[in-house]
């Protein structure tokens, strides 16, 4: 079964690909809903090996997401604060 089959995948690709903050945040969430969800499903449905290692690796892209976006909106902050640099 392809990536773009398993249930979960299109949320998480959407939150990937947001570009406003709350949004993404929304995204993430739904996409992690989506995971759990399928997860959750597991003993009636069982998955691949495939498809959980794509599920791990998906949260660990998703929350890589979200840790990069904080740091950048503090690295920002920062900048913003800096009179050296917001002259």
């Amino acid at each position: 079964m392809g990536q773009r089959r398993y249930s979960w995948w299109k949320p998480y690709a959407s939150a990937l690909r947001e570009p406003e903050r709350k949004k993404m945040i929304a995204c993430v969430e739904e996409a992690m809903n989506a995971m759990e969800r399928r997860y959750a499903e597991w003993g009636n449905n069982p998955g691949t090996a495939a498809e959980l290692k794509a599920i791990r690796k998906a949260i660990s892209a998703l929350q890589r997401r979200v840790e990069l976006w904080d740091e950048n909106a503090e690295s920002l902050e920062e900048r913003s604060r800096d009179p050296k640099i917001a002259s």
